[in-house]
């Protein structure tokens, strides 16, 4: 396990991010937490507990990575347009500082992402973004519109990190080779709880599918809610498909 900051100078806000790293071997995922800025939570909520077998027999590295939610979602006194360009800031502060060494790296293997709630949003917004560096995404309890998380306010900044409202014929047809070596799963239950997101992966497959875009879905039972325990069994059921 390795801790790492990351800094970057080339964009208007220095953003500090962090990641933690587990295992030593194989693809490399980059997992987005829920509802928390903290790197620590997939330890701390069992989730790096429920993917040891994938890491100790090293078909996958684990990169935990912080986000700036509690300045961009969560905080209601800042102004809508400045939390837009913040979290604006944050993506290209992983994309370059994180996702465009990796691929340097390893440009015949390319990171996937994943995340669960919020991280899942995370995770189809980054691959969507930049299907050109990302080899494909594990979203279970998603939901991928900006305006769920910042409210019913929108921009073109805004809309431009909501998948469903960007993603087009023109988009698709610009990236078809990258969908090609990639691979989109979706998930989550019917519970109550999980009522939006159960709508908005529906509308997902959806526009997935009339973009022609290869995916696989998978709607879990009334029983399976958008917590940390059932996520804990779908995200190592999925990684069996996910780790080709």
């Amino acid at each position: 396990m390795e801790t790492e900051d990351i800094k970057n100078g080339q964009i208007s806000r220095i953003i500090p991010l962090s990641y933690k790293k587990y295992g030593e071997g194989g693809r490399i995922i980059l997992f987005f937490p829920d509802d928390e800025d903290s790197c620590e939570q997939l330890e701390q909520q069992g989730m790096i507990e429920s993917c040891r077998p994938f890491l100790e027999t090293g078909r996958c590295q684990i990169y935990a990575l912080s986000t700036l939610d509690k300045e961009t979602f969560d905080d209601l006194e800042r102004p809508f347009t400045e939390r837009v360009e913040l979290y604006e800031q944050y993506v290209h502060t992983l994309k370059q500082t994180l996702l465009e060494p990796l691929k340097k790296e390893n440009p015949y293997q390319l990171p996937l992402v994943a995340g669960c709630g919020r991280g899942a949003f995370h995770a189809m917004n980054f691959f969507c973004r930049f299907p050109d560096i990302l080899g494909g995404a594990l979203c279970i309890s998603g939901f991928y519109q900006l305006d769920l998380l910042l409210g019913h306010n929108m921009n073109e900044t805004a809309k431009e990190n909501s998948p469903l409202l960007f993603m087009n014929h023109e988009w698709a047809a610009k990236h078809e080779n990258d969908f090609i070596k990639s691979r989109i799963i979706l998930s989550c239950g019917k519970s109550e709880d999980s009522k939006t997101a159960f709508l908005q992966t529906l509308e997902m497959e959806k526009l997935l599918t009339s973009l022609e875009i290869p995916f696989f879905i998978d709607v879990w039972g009334e029983d399976v809610t958008a917590t940390w325990p059932w996520w804990n069994k779908q995200v190592p059921y999925f990684f069996e498909n996910l780790l080709f």
